[in-house]
Parts: C-alpha cells; sequence; structure tokens
C-alpha cells in the first residue's frame, strides 16, 4: 500500500517538473530549436536596461497641464443629479408606524414621520447637515440636498 502511495506521488511530482520544463522551453524559444527550426530567435521580455535609457523625453509634461485651465464650479456643476450618500436597506412597522433604516457615509440612519425611536429622522430635520428629509412616502423619501435640489429615494421592494 505505502509503495502504491509512494509511486503515484512520485509519478505526480515527476508530471509537474515536466510540465514546468515544458513551459520553461516553450517561453524560451527551446522548443522551435530542437524541433530544427533554427529561424526563431528567443525573445527576452525583460532585457536589461540602464538608468541612463530613461530620458526626459519619456517623461509626461507636467508644463502643460499646469497651465491647462479647469472650469468654475457654477450652480449648474453643483446641481447636477447627483446620486445620494445613501440607501434603503430595511424597514418595519410598529402599530401603524413605518420605519425605514438608511445605510450610507459611514452610519445608519433612521426615518419615520412621527416615532419615539431615539435618534430617529423626522420630516424637516437634516441628516449630517447636508440631506434635509422632505417627506417620508409609501414608494419613497424626498430630500433636498446641499444644492437645494430635491432628490428622491425609492423606498419600494424593501418587504412591506
Amino acid at each position: 500500500m505505502m509503495k502504491t502511495i509512494r509511486s503515484c506521488i512520485s509519478t505526480r511530482w515527476q508530471r509537474t517538473a515536466q510540465l514546468a520544463v515544458l513551459l520553461a522551453c516553450i517561453g524560451s524559444g527551446a522548443a522551435a530549436v530542437a524541433n530544427g527550426n533554427q529561424d526563431v530567435e528567443p525573445v527576452d521580455l525583460f532585457p536589461a536596461q540602464s538608468w541612463d535609457s530613461l530620458t526626459q523625453s519619456d517623461m509626461p509634461d507636467t508644463a502643460a497641464a499646469d497651465e491647462m485651465e479647469l472650469p468654475e464650479l457654477t450652480d449648474a456643476l453643483i446641481a447636477t443629479d447627483m446620486p445620494l450618500p445613501f440607501s434603503a436597506v430595511a424597514e418595519w412597522k410598529e402599530g401603524k408606524q413605518r420605519i425605514v433604516v438608511l445605510d450610507g457615509m459611514g452610519k445608519t440612519f433612521v426615518l419615520c414621520r412621527s416615532c419615539k425611536v431615539p435618534g430617529a429622522v423626522h420630516p424637516g430635520e437634516v441628516i449630517e447637515q447636508q440631506y434635509k428629509l422632505k417627506a417620508l412616502n409609501d414608494d419613497d423619501a424626498i430630500f433636498i440636498g446641499p444644492a437645494g435640489k430635491e432628490l428622491t429615494l425609492t423606498l419600494t421592494g424593501l418587504g412591506l
């Protein structure tokens, strides 16, 4: 039994070694030379290179980038449709009250219309000094973003 296991292991190692040698030969072009094809020259994928070969012409032109004009941040750019930095991850009901949980900006937020959950955000209150909850509806939550634009978070598909 031990002899059979040793021969299996030995055979597996031999096959692995043979495959490694074959791959090395193919990579170096030795297989083509061994088959009699003398016209094939091996390719050096990583040729030796000195520091002197790196010239200034190889470097990117940073002066052109420094002189380039950048557009000014206008209200039109700020008011573009930015996605909300949080998403609805859960909801539950307490009596007739719907409570929604948001996750984002490294925190968890609880939204409700008039619940008594500690730390909950109610309509008219602000999340992280940027997003004011305008309304909490059956299908969505409406926020006023930093640029004063209305943003909608869809709440369908959470389970209730």
